[in-house]
């Protein structure tokens, strides 16, 4: 089914084998939304818990459509962006508010990886959910990404580049960076490079 491009784009969903909590992460503009959500808070409104756990439910894996919601084609909505859409209804002002990405700026790592990051959660007001902001990551980097070579690894032989010397391309109609971008330009080279990233504790050892 044809969806029209939202100002978001998804990113990882969290959620745990042990109760009904999930976290959000959407990517609007230049910026990290981080989206708590916590069953508790949803049961002040029976029916806005209902459709909560109707949505956790929905996003089990083993979990199959009923026939209702296929279509003709044998299409049906993916549960994920039906969530989305429902959570992030009343956070659209918020998101509409952030100046939209410049064609003419060129973006870099540094934009994307250290990206400041608006933690949010969600409360019931009335028969209604509404936004409750927690805190934001600026002027905050984050320390989990990049890690230590073996010390049988001779790194003086690898090229060392600051993230704001890698560009990141994003074409006219981009809504937002990428998370994690995959094709990028090194300052001074024509050719692009395709980036991978390391978080901290990972083992680097076959890559290098």
């Amino acid at each position: 089914m044809a969806r029209k491009q939202p100002i978001y784009d998804i990113g990882p969903f969290k959620s745990s084998t042990k109760n009904t909590d999930t976290q959000l992460n959407v990517y609007v503009s230049n910026k990290r939304f981080k989206v708590d959500l916590f069953t508790s808070s949803f049961e002040p409104s029976s029916g806005l818990l209902a459709e909560y756990l109707w949505h956790v439910q929905r996003l089990d894996p083993e979990w199959i459509p009923d026939e209702s919601e296929v279509d003709a084609d044998g299409e049906f909505e993916d549960p994920l962006d039906e969530m989305h859409d429902w959570i992030l209804q009343p956070f659209l002002p918020i998101f509409y508010e952030i100046a939209p990405l410049d064609p003419s700026q060129k973006y870099t790592l540094e934009d994307c990886l250290f990206a400041e990051e608006l933690h949010y959660t969600v409360q019931v007001v009335g028969d209604k959910l509404a936004p409750v902001y927690l805190s934001n990551t600026k002027n905050m980097k984050n320390h989990l990404i990049g890690a230590c070579l073996p010390s049988s690894v001779d790194y003086s032989m690898f090229p060392i580049y600051h993230p704001r010397e890698v560009q990141v391309p994003i074409s006219a109609d981009s809504a937002t960076l990428p998370g994690v971008p995959q094709k990028v330009f090194i300052h001074g080279q024509p050719q692009p490079s395709f980036f991978k990233i390391v978080y901290g504790g990972s083992s680097i050892t076959i890559d290098v």
